[in-house]
Protein backbone atom coordinates (compact mmCIF):
# COMPACT_ATOMS: atom_id res chain seq x y z
CA UNK A 1 0.00 0.00 0.00
CA UNK A 2 1.38 3.47 -0.71
CA UNK A 3 1.89 5.87 1.49
CA UNK A 4 -1.64 8.07 2.31
CA UNK A 5 -2.29 11.88 2.10
CA UNK A 6 -3.39 13.29 6.06
CA UNK A 7 -6.85 13.70 4.56
CA UNK A 8 -6.90 10.09 2.68
CA UNK A 9 -6.02 8.44 5.57
CA UNK A 10 -8.53 10.05 8.00
CA UNK A 11 -11.47 9.65 5.48
CA UNK A 12 -9.99 5.53 5.52
CA UNK A 13 -10.14 5.23 9.21
CA UNK A 14 -13.37 6.93 9.44
CA UNK A 15 -15.16 4.77 7.62
CA UNK A 16 -13.92 1.51 9.35
CA UNK A 17 -16.72 -0.24 11.32
CA UNK A 18 -14.96 0.33 14.77
CA UNK A 19 -15.44 4.06 14.21
CA UNK A 20 -18.89 3.85 12.56
CA UNK A 21 -19.61 2.00 15.60
CA UNK A 22 -18.42 4.57 17.72
CA UNK A 23 -19.94 7.20 15.56
CA UNK A 24 -23.40 5.70 15.72
CA UNK A 25 -23.29 5.59 19.63
CA UNK A 26 -22.30 9.42 19.87
CA UNK A 27 -25.26 10.04 17.62
CA UNK A 28 -27.46 8.57 20.08
CA UNK A 29 -25.65 10.01 23.63
CA UNK A 30 -24.19 13.40 22.13
CA UNK A 31 -27.49 16.64 22.30
CA UNK A 32 -26.16 17.96 19.12
CA UNK A 33 -24.79 15.80 16.18
CA UNK A 34 -21.30 14.52 16.14
CA UNK A 35 -19.34 16.66 13.40
CA UNK A 36 -15.25 16.59 13.04
CA UNK A 37 -13.44 19.64 12.16
CA UNK A 38 -10.23 19.39 10.42
CA UNK A 39 -8.04 22.24 11.22
CA UNK A 40 -5.30 23.45 8.92
CA UNK A 41 -2.21 25.91 9.18
CA UNK A 42 -2.77 29.24 9.74
CA UNK A 43 -0.96 31.25 6.38
CA UNK A 44 2.34 32.67 7.54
Amino acid sequence: MGKRSDTEALDHYFSLPHFERVAAALDKTLAEPFTLRRLTSAPT
